[in-house]
């Protein structure tokens, strides 16, 4: 009951902080004009860039596939897309649920090993796996965003610094960062407690064996065959998250002025907000990018930046909810692996 409770005060927080987020980005919004904006909108586009992300997720869970082909050479490309199209649905209800859906997913589908009697993916295995993808993606965010800081400091450096980085910065440095340190320390300490006591104790063995599971998966993009597949993956992967920026620009003549590295950082600026633990991005993204439209190129925050930031988060929160459901009621009417 009391962990019933704990999830459940945990997902009304997140509602409330997206819902807060919201209200805040639409404030003083003149609702006739976004309407106007929104009737000038070319449809054409907005269908192309929904495309554009639903590729992007069937190459990821292609890319998926290959880290976990070192696990369970059997694993299907299927359950693998259809890991990730679900994935996506479960984070826009509950942040971070999406990585554990989706490995549940795919050990679904994998065979029994004779000798062990468990998955030869199993669930932990396929947890770490899931969880270097995301790394990796992260990885990529930040080289993507150097390299354009490189050529463009002086067009994106300072929003970055002033809105992002700063604000950021001065949290570490107040409540937030002793309550991190501290989160940080306890984990330390918990990881000692568990590796001393692993001969003793039959809890502290298990637990020891699951992350050395974990682990398993985690390093397995080490043994995978054609990294160079891998890597070719994960750049059509975000040129498909570029396309769609490029799409919307395309889609709303007020913005038509932007050029494609302009996309670019706003499709960086937007992953943002992935990181708070809002419900699907809902609120946090709105709030960046229409800030970002406003400090940058002068765009009115509640009028065409608020009107671009809800036809790029909407049209692909629509992908996910027909691609994930999709996905669900594939799996669901799929008789389960013996």
């Amino acid at each position: 009951m009391n962990g019933k409770l704990s999830k459940f005060l945990k997902t009304l927080l997140s509602v409330a902080l997206a819902a807060v987020l919201l209200w805040y980005s639409f404030k003083g919004v003149d609702w006739k004009d976004f309407f106007a904006e929104i009737r000038h909108c070319h449809w054409g586009y907005v269908l192309l860039s929904m495309l554009a992300g639903a590729l992007a997720f069937i190459i990821r869970g292609l890319r998926w596939r290959r880290i976990l082909h070192p696990l369970d050479p059997s694993t299907r490309r299927l359950p693998c897309i259809n890991g990730i199209n679900i994935s996506n649905v479960a984070n826009m209800v509950i942040p971070y649920s999406g990585e554990l859906v989706r490995c549940g997913v795919v050990t679904r589908h994998s065979p029994i090993d004779p000798e062990t009697g468990r998955h030869r993916a199993s669930y932990d295995r396929v947890l770490g796996t899931a969880i270097l993808e995301r790394g990796w993606d992260i990885l990529s965010v930040v080289i993507l965003l150097v390299v354009l800081l490189l050529f463009k400091w002086t067009e994106f450096g300072g929003f970055l610094v002033e809105h992002i980085f700063g604000p950021i910065a001065n949290s570490l440095r107040g409540g937030i960062g002793w309550a991190v340190a501290g989160i940080v320390l306890t984990g330390a300490a918990g990881v000692w407690a568990v590796f001393h006591f692993r001969k003793r104790s039959t809890f502290c063995r298990k637990i020891c064996d699951v992350c050395l599971h974990f682990l398993q998966g985690f390093v397995s993009c080490f043994r995978m065959k054609d990294k160079g597949l891998f890597f070719l993956y994960t750049a059509l992967i975000w040129g498909m998250y570029w396309l769609q920026m490029v799409f919307i620009k395309e889609a709303l003549p007020a913005v038509s002025g932007l050029g494609v590295l302009d996309c670019l950082f706003l499709m960086l600026v937007g992953s943002f907000a992935s990181c708070l633990p809002v419900p699907g991005g809902f609120g946090a993204y709105h709030f960046i990018i229409s800030t970002a439209l406003f400090v940058l190129y002068g765009f009115p925050q509640a009028g065409v930046g608020i009107v671009f930031a809800t036809l790029a988060h909407e049209s692909q929160a629509l992908t996910m909810l027909i691609t994930g459901g999709a996905s669900y009621l594939q799996e669901t009417f799929t008789k389960r692996d013996r």
